[in-house]
């Protein structure tokens, strides 16, 4: 017996401002995602411990911007497209850590 599968193709048409809607979430989470990466390593240095998603969340949600006036940019996209970036980088992290610190274990020496 064969199984047979369906697909749909869907096509979107967005107006301009919802294509600049979807470059700055894009650019917003791409860059949410390489800080995240910057920071833990900047703090497996320092502290030889790497921080959590939720930790960064909280970090750069209740200190980083209110702290940092010229990073409000990062608040007027969808706070769950910034979140799935912090998840996809923690779960990448968590992935690659044993590889990353055995990288610098053998760089150190």
């Amino acid at each position: 017996m064969r199984i047979l599968l369906k697909s749909y193709k869907t096509e979107i048409n967005p107006t301009l401002e919802q294509i600049q809607k979807i470059n700055q979430t894009i650019g917003t989470c791409r860059f949410v995602y390489n800080f995240y990466l910057a920071h833990n390593k900047e703090t497996y240095e320092k502290e030889k411990k790497f921080v959590s998603g939720m930790d960064f969340s909280k970090w750069i949600n209740n200190e980083f911007i209110p702290n940092n006036k010229n990073y409000k940019w990062i608040k007027e996209v969808s706070s769950k497209s910034v979140k799935q970036a912090n998840v996809s980088m923690y779960g990448w992290l968590d992935r690659n850590l044993r590889l990353w610190i055995i990288q610098e274990l053998v760089s150190s020496v």
